[in-house]
């Protein structure tokens, strides 16, 4: 074995701490190491120890017996606060012995147990479909010291003859993204003029970033001791043409004068979750896990409860902590009746304010965003426009109505810069502050037409 370990607790995080044998640390040039055990939990810091001491056993002296019981040691585990020894980086030689030591398989895994769970259901559902493409294409049993940086360009440049979700339909149903990209440069060598939809710029990008963060993250784990797809770049220079944007008052009008906001089945939900996201600012996926009794009213302000907590075994996801948050309902919710709707939604036994959102293969706002993000495609309006163009049209209002940068944040769920220590003090702006600054929020010259089947008269 290498040395004797314990285990410490610095800002809130778990370490393992070795102190090397002399041989080791000769060769190390050090006397000790520190891991982190990705853990704030006491219990599962001692559970995760042994391990850790193993991997590095494995690391620096791999010709060793590692059969030795570790367990005598647990009692004597210490724990200490900040302590003032640096975390000193290993040297170079011990992160290729790691990485002789490690399969692509074996990183993502360990990535995925210290990344996947501090974010979103959404953004950790997209993390496993990516790495099951680095694994189809690099290979599960890949030793990560031999992925070279000429396969990580190849892995750029074949993204290139990739088409968007060829892995779930159609003829290319479970084929892997190199035998599609090889399929797809052989149909162009036979035929010059043969055309294929290609993966948005977007796509490409976060496919190639999310390459260079897995082997950034090896390299900090001192897991290896070099990032084989450092600085690569889209195989084109792609230039951001505007993005996501705001809606035009007059986009607005034909969204909500289309016909498919009073008459289709599902007319009534989604004319509510536009309403509902036009004057809250409420992301989609936020708005589409609203149940009935997240409408009520607190302090006699009428509010709308964004949170995280499950609801009848429900899971539900925020994508930041800002999120989390009570907003005020606004005027023009109110006059159009959406307590009448909530109720009616508990009348009906059914707690979720959108039922639809239900059937969603992933998240609640899966089946809502397919149907919608297919209306606006339908009347014509620019890619730039999506559904969280609704977001950015509430951010619009906020800016015309000059409320406090804090109010701003808060009302939209927007995280606070590292400038804004001052936000931190006190216990920020009550419920009826913040429902007199929604009454702020207007849309001049839109008007909404209350026109519709399955609305009661609009309270004046």
């Amino acid at each position: 074995m290498i040395g004797t370990w314990n285990i410490f607790l610095r800002q809130n995080r778990y370490y393992i701490r070795v102190f090397l044998r002399p041989q080791y640390a000769n060769a190390a040039a050090k006397k000790e190491i520190w891991r982190s055990l990705r853990t704030g939990d006491k219990r599962e810091a001692i559970e995760r120890a042994p391990r850790a001491y193993l991997t590095l056993c494995a690391a620096f002296a791999p010709e060793d017996d590692l059969s030795v019981d570790i367990a005598p040691q647990l009692p004597t585990v210490d724990y200490a606060r900040d302590p003032e020894e640096k975390h000193i980086s290993a040297p170079s030689n011990w992160g290729v012995n790691a990485a002789r030591n490690i399969t692509l398989q074996e990183l993502l895994e360990q990535f995925a147990d210290d990344i996947l769970p501090n974010v979103g259901k959404g953004t950790r559902m997209g993390y496993q479909s990516l790495h099951k493409d680095i694994l189809l294409y690099f290979g599960e049993k890949t030793l990560v010291r031999n992925i070279s940086r000429q396969q990580c360009q190849k892995f750029r440049n074949d993204l290139e003859y990739v088409v968007p979700g060829y892995h779930r339909k159609g003829r290319f149903k479970d084929s892997s993204l190199a035998e599609v990209a090889r399929i797809i440069r052989e149909k162009l060598q036979d035929d010059p003029t043969f055309r294929f939809k290609k993966l948005r710029p977007k796509s490409q990008n976060k496919r190639i970033s999310h390459l260079k963060y897995i082997f950034n993250w090896a390299v900090e784990q001192e897991l290896i001791d070099r990032n084989p797809a450092k600085l690569l770049r889209p195989y084109k220079d792609f230039k951001k043409s505007g993005g996501r944007r705001s809606f035009q008052t007059e986009e607005l009008r034909r969204w909500f004068d289309d016909d498919y906001l009073r008459t289709s089945p599902k007319a009534e939900q989604h004319f509510w979750v536009t309403l509902i996201m036009l004057y809250t600012g409420t992301r989609l996926g936020e708005a589409a896990q609203l149940t009935s009794s997240d409408i009520r009213y607190q302090d006699n302000v009428p509010i709308i409860d964004i949170t995280d907590q499950p609801h009848m075994g429900m899971e539900r996801n925020i994508k930041t902590e800002s999120a989390i948050r009570k907003i005020p309902v606004h005027p023009e919710l109110i006059r159009f009746g959406l307590f009448d709707y909530a109720e009616k939604s508990r009348s009906n036994q059914c707690e979720m304010l959108f039922p639809s959102s239900k059937s969603g293969k992933s998240c609640p706002s899966w089946t809502i965003g397919k149907c919608l993000n297919q209306q606006l495609r339908r009347l014509n309006m620019t890619s730039e426009v999506v559904m969280h163009s609704f977001r950015h049209t509430f951010r619009d209002a906020l800016r015309s109505a000059e409320l406090p940068a804090e109010a701003v944040r808060y009302l939209g769920g927007w995280a606070r810069s590292g400038a804004d220590v001052a936000d931190q003090y006190g216990s920020g702006f009550s419920l009826a502050h913040l429902n007199e600054f929604m009454s702020r929020v207007s849309y001049p010259g839109l008007f909404i037409d209350e026109q519709r089947p399955f609305l009661k008269k609009p309270r004046l």
